[in-house]
């Protein structure tokens, strides 16, 4: 086996091992401990990217015009903005920026990421109606969860974002998937404390045109 792909092995171990050590100075309300060790996390996240350690099917999307509160990625200069003639390894990846998750994806289409972004509210409406409606291991489509309603009586959560959170659970495998629409929640995955956890291993989003 190439000494390569040796070193991306141990990089994979090493962000695992620091998920599990994050979650447990949670726990324990050590939440000084939890952002060092984020941070660490963060880095060997962004070294792992580089390496392309991290596999996933490459999205094809609707170019983000077509969806509000999404924009393109392309920035002159920068390293998202710079167009590619295949999918690259690592999409989509999650960020947050503020109290917005952010989706990083990749547009076969237009060969160049783009950004979709949910709040950090529709996750927790998300998370509950799930916990509310379907037990662990249990199988359910989206369409027996959405549509959310907005925790400000004004509406319906667009269909978009909840999709948006519910591929992130799943790539962060709470959530399993099985087939193209049924998933299942991954037992003991979507505890009281779950969301938390999750959010706070979110490396922070960096925008290179601020």
């Amino acid at each position: 086996m190439p000494y390569t792909d040796e070193a991306s092995k141990v990089i994979v171990s090493a962000e695992a091992g620091l998920r599990s050590l994050a979650e447990k100075a949670l726990a324990d309300r050590s939440y000084g401990d939890v952002a060092r060790i984020a941070s660490l996390a963060d880095a060997l996240r962004e070294l792992s990217q580089r390496a392309h350690v991290i596999v996933d099917a490459p999205q094809s999307a609707r170019p983000s015009s077509a969806l509000p509160n999404s924009r393109p990625a392309n920035r002159p200069g920068t390293q998202r903005s710079r167009a590619r003639t295949h999918a690259p390894r690592g999409y989509p990846r999650f960020e947050q920026d503020g109290d917005k998750l952010v989706k990083i994806g990749w547009s076969k289409k237009a060969r160049e990421e783009y950004e979709h972004r949910a709040p950090l509210a529709v996750a927790n409406q998300l998370v509950s109606a799930i916990r509310a409606k379907v037990a662990d291991g249990e199988q359910f489509t989206a369409v027996d969860i959405l549509p959310l309603t907005a925790s400000d009586g004004s509406g319906s959560v667009p269909d978009y974002q909840a999709y948006l959170t519910l591929k992130w659970l799943h790539s962060q495998a709470v959530v399993l998937k099985y087939g193209r629409n049924r998933y299942a929640i991954q037992p003991g995955k979507m505890d009281e404390g779950a969301l938390d956890r999750l959010w706070f291993g979110l490396p922070k989003f960096e925008d290179a045109a601020k």
